[in-house]
């Protein structure tokens, strides 16, 4: 959808923000992006918790103004 849409994106199977968009979102929201990988384990806690069964969970992160 991200692509389609003309929109920047990093995708990976680990929680962190290495890509090129993910790179930009730390340089520019330092400590918004903090809170996001510190949330790793409170969001796989809580779907681990409703779906009853141990998870894995990678990350997307998708900059919301279109290529242009």
């Amino acid at each position: 959808l991200a692509e389609s849409g003309g929109l920047e994106f990093d995708t990976a199977t680990e929680w962190n923000l290495d890509g090129p968009v993910g790179t930009r979102f730390q340089e520019c929201e330092p400590a918004a992006a903090e809170m996001v990988l510190d949330s790793f384990g409170h969001l796989l806690d809580r779907y681990n918790l409703f779906e009853d069964e141990l998870h894995e969970m990678g990350i997307a992160v998708i900059r919301l103004i279109p290529n242009r």
